[in-house]
């Protein structure tokens, strides 16, 4: 870690955000007042935090809105792209997940408009994450219970895991 910190949501009750060393000293509340915070990415190296309000719009430390976030996001630091699940509600039901890309401004915000990129064959899509060195994105799909893949340019979608799975939400890489 470039700070040496944790951060995380604080959904019930507070919805914030905040950090703390990685000794669980100086906590401290950055953000407050939030929905229900569900997706956080750390854009270290511009001092920048993006997070996902339940089915309001993602906002971030300096606005950068993005349209119709949903749960997940994920950063692509490298190639300057943020990545996120998008779903509308309908009756109360969540209509079918699709997952949506922007290119990154220099000063964080969204360089261009949304773009599609994983539109059909996902139900309930939720947690992201992004491999820029191996060039791909991965998600978990909690209604179809399945983990899928695709390029960062959003070709080559894939079903990777799609056995025995009960309910996914979150995805992390490591290597």
């Amino acid at each position: 870690p470039l700070n040496r910190k944790i951060y995380w949501t604080d959904t019930i009750g507070s919805g914030s955000i905040r950090t703390a060393n990685l000794d669980g000293s100086d906590t401290l509340t950055i953000v407050s007042n939030l929905g229900t915070p569900n997706g956080l990415a750390l854009d270290l190296e511009r001092g920048k935090i993006y997070w996902a309000d339940g089915g309001a719009d993602a906002t971030s430390t300096e606005p950068a809105t993005l349209p119709h976030i949903g749960s997940g996001l994920a950063l692509d630091g490298v190639n300057r792209k943020i990545y996120w699940v998008t779903y509308s509600r309908v009756s109360g039901a969540l209509d079918p997940s699709k997952i949506m890309w922007a290119n990154l401004a220099g000063d964080g915000s969204l360089d261009g408009g949304a773009q599609d990129c994983i539109t059909t064959g996902l139900m309930t899509a939720w947690g992201l994450a992004v491999d820029a060195a191996g060039g791909k994105i991965y998600w978990v799909d909690r209604g179809a219970r399945k983990v899928g893949s695709a390029n960062l340019d959003c070709s080559g979608r894939e079903d990777i895991i799609t056995d025995g799975l009960t309910y996914p939400l979150h995805i992390a890489l490591g290597w």
